[in-house]
């Protein structure tokens, strides 16, 4: 969804779901409760996908 949603021509973004599972589900809850995306955001890092195929 997140890959679907971005300019064409702009270079590729994706997720790292590499993460605290804890944490993000809190955090989901979190957003739940007070509708501020910014914590769950600043929370799940974004990588260039270029980046990440070039691993």
């Amino acid at each position: 969804m997140f890959l679907a949603a971005q300019d064409a021509e702009a270079i590729a973004e994706t997720y790292d779901w590499d993460i605290d599972k804890r944490r993000y589900i809190a955090l989901l809850r979190q957003y739940d409760l007070t509708r501020d995306p910014q914590p769950l955001a600043a929370f799940v890092p974004v990588q260039r996908l270029d980046d990440v195929e070039n691993r």
